[in-house]
């Protein structure tokens, strides 16, 4: 949850920059007082992420937290470090390339403590001794591997799952990140403005989306062509793989164009999609893989786009399958895309009804 530091304290210091502290500051409003509120405001930010994390392992992983009584104060512990390290980080950065170094200094010291901590509640060690074993470098462990199913005779590959899963979770992800920008035009009016003209609102809707659709579509190249060149992912049938690509690309888009009709504020709105998608993530089966899941949240999977997606790939790349072994996914896909469009359109629509 540490990843919240760097959302949040880019927005304080993009708030800074702006001079809205300032204008805030002009008011009665004592400087405590505006701390106070920051503070409280990344509090909150942890906590439902803090929430939603210990739900999604309790209820689809059947993880035991311990009991109330001793997970409530940790909880608490962790939402006031956030919010204190994030304070820190806005006051000392003073541009967005520091902010974004400290709080990788940030991360990196919390994941080594942690797991420190961890493994010496485990081990009943000392932290001293815990803390020398991470500092060692284990010795390379070799793996070997066999296919024993009855699938097309796919040369099996460590990469060839975790490849395609990284590619729909960040994809998506990158996706969203259009929905700021959209909060942004409509705030300055463009919306409104293009409304009156000959084009209109869904013509200024569907460039937008035209533009986010071909970064999506380069970030999809990109991991693809390094995938099959560094990491000798096989991505099967060119012409299925190509389809799939573009559907989901069309979904993520259609998503950052419902985000962007719904949000109000541009930097509150680029720091929540980042835990929309990777909350979607976890579900759709882009972090564990979906024979993990008990029945109930496999049937929630299947209302997300990511599971349509890595079925998708499963079916090309592990199962050797074609164009018609992914038509059902590459259709619901399609409806997705289609439905979240029309959906942001016509929110953009009753908004300026």
């Amino acid at each position: 949850m540490f990843f919240t530091v760097g959302f949040v304290a880019r927005s304080l210091v993009n708030d800074r920059d702006a001079g809205i502290l300032d204008r805030i500051l002009a008011a009665p409003v004592r400087p405590g007082e505006l701390i106070a509120g920051r503070a409280l405001a990344v509090a909150a930010l942890g906590t439902s992420g803090l929430v939603t994390v210990w739900a999604v392992t309790t209820v689809a992983f059947g993880a035991h937290w311990g009991p109330t009584a001793g997970v409530l104060p940790v909880l608490v512990a962790t939402v006031l470090a956030i919010a204190g390290v994030t304070l820190v980080v806005a006051s000392l950065g003073r541009t967005e390339q520091q902010v974004g170094a400290l709080t990788g200094i940030v991360q990196d010291t919390a994941a080594t403590f942690t797991a420190t901590a961890v493994s010496a509640r485990l081990t009943g060690a000392p932290v001293a001794e815990i803390a020398r074993d991470l500092a060692r470098t284990a010795p390379p462990v070799a793996v070997a591997s066999r296919d024993v199913g009855a699938g097309a005779g796919v040369e099996p590959n460590r990469f060839s799952e975790v490849a395609p899963r990284n590619l729909i979770l960040f994809v998506f992800i990158n996706s969203l990140a259009s929905a700021a920008f959209i909060v942004s035009v409509r705030r300055c009016g463009v919306l409104h403005r293009a409304a009156s003209t000959r084009s209109g609102v869904p013509a200024l809707l569907a460039g937008l989306a035209l533009g986010w659709l071909v970064l999506a579509l380069a970030q999809s190249a990109l991991i693809v062509a390094v995938g099959a060149l560094a990491f000798g992912v096989d991505w099967g049938d060119p012409l299925a793989g190509g389809l799939l690509l573009l559907a989901f690309a069309g979904v993520g888009c259609g998503g950052g164009l419902v985000v962007g009709a719904i949000g109000r504020d541009p930097e509150r709105t680029s720091s929540i999609t980042p835990f929309v998608g990777i909350v979607l993530g976890a579900i759709g089966g882009c972090m564990v893989p979906l024979e993990f899941f008990p029945p109930a949240i496999d049937a929630v999977a299947h209302v997300t786009p990511h599971y349509w997606a890595v079925t998708g790939w499963e079916d090309l790349i592990i199962d050797g399958g074609g164009l018609a072994d992914v038509g059902v996914n590459l259709a619901v896909l399609a409806v997705m895309a289609v439905a979240l469009s029309a959906a942001a359109i016509l929110r953009h629509q009753l908004a300026r009804g």
